[in-house]
């Protein structure tokens, strides 16, 4: 009896097949369902969630480098005005330098302006014998230069310096002469006025008309 009831399961077993299979993919679908819908579904939330979370660390990061970089620039900004302030500043107070190339001009003494020669002397008082004359001369100075000498015919002259002193005493031949250097004061005798030569520094001493002879010349140098 036992062994006909095994057989009779064994034959409900084999007449439903369906059964046995549906029951054993439902049950492996049972439990494949549960996983792949649970890793699914916690992918998804992974998904989600770690999306944010990539933000949420990357944004704060760019933030912070572009604080940085604005505090940088910034600071060079701050520099350079800084800089350029000081720049201003000493060369402000700096004094002014020499240009290149440029010398101080070195004192120079004032020239005295050239005495104008007139073109002859004449006599600044005169008598019949004596005439009285004003060479010129630089200023500050009272030394000349006097030539004497003979026109057409002998002349005699001496000439006395302001010491006193006889520097020239002769009788000169028609055309000659002779010159000497005086200071000061000094006086001439001319023996044969209507023959002399005289000259200052180049210039011609006339006689004034109606000197007789012999005739004194005095020399008084401004």
């Amino acid at each position: 009896m036992d062994v006909l009831g095994r057989l009779g399961d064994d034959d409900r077993a084999v007449g439903h097949p369906g059964a046995r299979g549906t029951e054993t993919p439902a049950g492996t679908g049972s439990r494949a369902s549960p996983g792949v819908g649970s890793r699914a579904s916690s992918g998804a939330g992974r998904g989600r969630s770690g999306v944010p979370s990539l933000v949420a660390t990357q944004h704060p990061a760019r933030r912070g480098a572009a604080v940085a970089a604005l505090v940088v620039v910034l600071v060079l900004v701050a520099v350079g005005i800084g800089a350029f302030l000081l720049v201003r500043l000493h060369h402000g107070t700096r004094p002014l330098k020499q240009a290149a190339g440029s010398r101080p001009h070195a004192s120079v003494a004032p020239t005295v302006p050239s005495t104008t020669l007139p073109s002859s002397y004449t006599a600044v008082s005169a008598t019949s014998s004596s005439a009285t004359y004003i060479p010129r001369t630089a200023s500050g100075s009272t030394t000349y230069s006097l030539l004497v000498g003979a026109t057409t015919s002998d002349c005699w002259m001496s000439v006395t310096s302001s010491t006193g002193t006889t520097v020239l005493a002769q009788t000169f031949a028609p055309g000659a002469t002779a010159s000497v250097s005086l200071t000061g004061r000094a006086t001439i005798v001319i023996g044969a006025t209507g023959y002399a030569q005289l000259a200052i520094g180049g210039v011609p001493l006339v006689l004034p008309s109606g000197a007789t002879s012999p005739f004194t010349v005095t020399l008084v140098p401004s």
